[in-house]
């Protein structure tokens, strides 16, 4: 047997039309209400709201009310198209693919041939050599990976 709350999800179906309902739902709701008056009652009132709903004629809004209202929501968007993503996005990818194929297309504007600059570098020892290629943007990377392998090590571990 349902429970009140089980049954106020169906009465409003019910109260407007009850074969919105299914056979199991629909005799299951006859089955609580048979025992609960308070239910039989808000059945009552839904059915009684849902006649004067369909019996009132529509509304239909005035021409002015109409203008009015879309010239208020044109104003109001006019900020609010600012933040439009899809305007963005469409305006702005003609200028996008331009930025993308010159990233491609362009030749690069370093003066550092890859490898040159260890070979032009002058001659350090030790850690310092170490720091340095770090520093390296021309630097391949199996010598800058060695450099951070083979570093100094710390000081007063013993080794």
């Amino acid at each position: 047997m349902l429970s009140c709350e089980e049954a106020a999800r169906s009465l409003l179906y019910a109260a407007d039309d009850v074969t919105l309902l299914d056979a199991a739902a629909r005799a299951a709701l006859n089955d609580h209400m048979s025992h609960c008056a308070e239910c039989r009652r808000e059945l009552r009132d839904q059915a009684a709201v849902a006649t004067v709903l369909r019996t009132r004629p529509p509304d239909v809004p005035s021409l002015e009310f109409s203008a009015a209202l879309r010239a208020r929501l044109d104003d109001t968007n006019g900020w609010l198209s600012l933040a439009d993503w899809r305007r963005w996005t469409v305006r702005l990818l003609p200028a996008a693919c331009i930025l993308v194929l010159a990233a491609f297309v362009a030749p690069s504007h370093t003066s550092v041939r890859p490898g040159s600059a260890l070979r032009d570098a002058p001659v350090i020892s030790g850690s310092e050599a170490s720091e340095a290629i770090l520093w390296d943007f021309g630097a391949p990377p199996d010598a800058v990976v060695e450099a951070m392998l083979t570093g100094p090590q710390p000081q007063g571990t013993g080794q």
